[in-house]
């Protein structure tokens, strides 16, 4: 080797160690730059601001491919070094056959250094007739084509081998940046999503150490509560009502435990004395070592819930202690009445007797002394009914004798005597059942007085009463049905509250039978409660009603 051949080699070396100390250096400022600031929103404005400032080139944008653009294009960032350019998304040509379109179809990077693309050169202002050299960066995220970065006129000092090795190098870079950008915003706004949730939930949400202190709570719990300071940092068994705090430390022993508890009952104490009923459920997330980490608290306000069913219960007692009260009134009545009934008739009956003893034993007189017996046994049939009625102690009852009394009392009842056809099955070997016998007979007879009501313009009017006794689910079941017009579908789930009501008070009063105030069937229902009974209902619109009363029988 001459000293030539020897100088070019020396040279050569040099070059190649100079490219390569420069290439290094260049993917380490890009790597930097795409690992770097993955929270600013501005993420790839900068990019394109930093990549016109390493490559000193003219131009660095961003173009993303969305389906829904015309062009299938979407111009996201940019940076120019002149700062004369300012092109929008709605400048890109429509059906664009340039590198962008090119780009759609191939994943893999491109550097030309001669290139007239009269598309991109022309969007952004430049001369087509001038040679530009252009990189394209494509942008691949999750296997599917994405967007591509766009360089014109980037100074890369290198030889044309080892510029083709460096855009490879960079677009890798790229794609490894976009992708981490991609999966931070996910995760970011997966948290705001969750955080938002957290804040403007309707139920209050309160995250809490195992000691008892407020770790976080939500806008909801702040606001609800009535606070005039933050609560974190407090002890949460602050806020439980002092003389109700029993079921709290259970719930939350059993949390403590590493159990999740369920809707259980506590009362808070707001900030400004006044008290709140609520619903608390709540689970634990554990520690890797098995230690309780957190509780996550979630509370419902249900303190207007609660006073509703406090007022129902209220209504329902004073009715009940109301119903009890006419019973009495009415049982001294009826007592009077029926002593001042009976008199006259043992005077009648004496003087039949004596009439019979006589001879005088005329067809008129057996008439006279039939009804003389019937308004006997009306009298004997109102004061046993009086008697069980006013009876509040716990006795043994037979509900096929307690249906039967209670029919029989109805046939003072015109329409129930006169206009409606009775069928009447009375199961054997009923099992008693221990209860206060008005309980029974007014909650069984308020579904009877409701099948008579559904029938008052029905064609077809027939009572049907049956009783049965399942051994082996040792169950008591009454059913009573009707022919009448049966409940429409936007009523049934209404049946059962308190006030709910479609009678007409005209036609009541008519036959005489309920005041329609809408609360038999509730009535009915809380009166069995107690006794292990239960209410449901079939219904054929235009065919009639069944409803089923059912006992446990223990």
């Amino acid at each position: 080797m001459n000293k030539a051949d020897h100088s070019r080699l020396i040279e050569s070396l040099s070059r190649d160690n100079e490219e390569k100390v420069y290439q290094m250096s260049m993917v380490s400022t890009v790597a930097e730059l795409m690992a770097s600031g993955l929270h600013r929103t501005d993420y790839f404005d900068r990019i394109c601001t930093d990549f016109v400032r390493i490559f000193n080139a003219s131009i660095c944008a961003v173009f993303w491919f969305r389906h829904r653009e015309p062009s299938g294009w979407w111009l996201d960032a940019w940076h120019a070094a002149s700062k004369a350019l300012s092109p929008s998304a709605e400048d890109i040509p429509v059906g664009i056959e340039g590198l962008l379109g090119w780009s759609r179809d191939h994943d893999k990077p491109v550097y030309l250094e001669d290139s007239i693309d009269e598309e991109i050169l022309s969007f952004w202002g430049l001369d087509p007739q001038k040679p530009a050299t252009l990189i394209l960066l494509p942008v691949t995220l999750e296997n599917e084509k994405t967007g591509i970065i766009v360089l014109i006129n980037p100074v890369i000092l290198l030889s044309g081998k080892n510029s083709a090795r460096l855009v490879n190098i960079l677009c890798s870079l790229v794609k490894s940046g976009c992708h981490n950008r991609l999966l931070y915003k996910n995760l970011y706004d997966s948290k705001e999503e969750v955080q938002d949730l957290f804040e403007n939930s309707s139920d209050m949400v309160v995250v809490v150490y195992p000691d008892g202190i407020i770790r976080d709570c939500n806008r909801t719990f702040v606001e609800n509560l009535r606070f005039k300071f933050n609560p974190v940092g407090s002890r949460l068994i602050d806020l439980i009502k002092k003389d109700r705090a029993e079921d709290f430390f259970k719930c939350w022993s059993q949390l403590l435990n590493g159990q999740e508890v369920q809707n259980v009952d506590v009362t808070l104490e707001k900030d400004d004395g006044s008290a709140m009923e609520i619903e608390l459920s709540g689970n634990v997330r554990m520690l890797p070592d098995g230690r309780i980490g957190i509780i996550r608290l979630y509370l419902r306000d249900v303190t207007d819930k609660r006073r509703m069913e406090h007022k129902k219960a209220e209504l329902e007692l004073k009715m009940k202690l109301m119903r009890q009260r006419e019973l009495a009134q009415i049982g001294l009545y009826v007592s009077g009445i029926a002593h001042n009934l009976r008199n006259p008739i043992h005077v009648i009956k004496g003087h039949l007797e004596l009439m019979n003893l006589k001879g005088q034993d005329q067809p008129e007189m057996e008439i006279i002394g039939e009804y003389v017996n019937n308004l006997n046994e009306i009298i004997e049939n109102l004061m046993d009914k009086v008697h069980y009625e006013r009876n509040i102690n716990v006795i043994d009852i037979d509900l096929n004798d307690l249906l039967q009394r209670e029919l029989n009392f109805l046939k003072a009842n015109l329409f129930f005597q006169h206009e409606v056809e009775k069928d009447l099955v009375f199961g054997d070997k009923l099992p008693m059942i221990k209860g206060v016998y008005s309980d029974f007979s007014q909650a069984i007879m308020n579904v009877v007085y409701n099948a008579l009501d559904a029938m008052m313009q029905s064609n077809v009017k027939k009572l049907g009463v049956t009783t049965e006794y399942d051994e082996e689910s040792r169950e008591i079941r009454i059913s009573i049905s009707d022919t009448g017009d049966g409940i429409p579908e936007e009523n049934r789930d209404k049946v059962f509250e308190p006030f709910f009501t479609t009678k007409d008070a005209e036609e009541e009063d008519k036959y005489g039978l309920t005041c329609g105030s809408g609360i038999g069937l509730s009535s009915s229902l809380s009166l069995l409660e107690p006794y292990n009974g239960s209410i449901n209902f079939t219904s054929t619109p235009g065919k009639g009603t069944t409803f089923y009363i059912t006992f446990k029988v223990r």
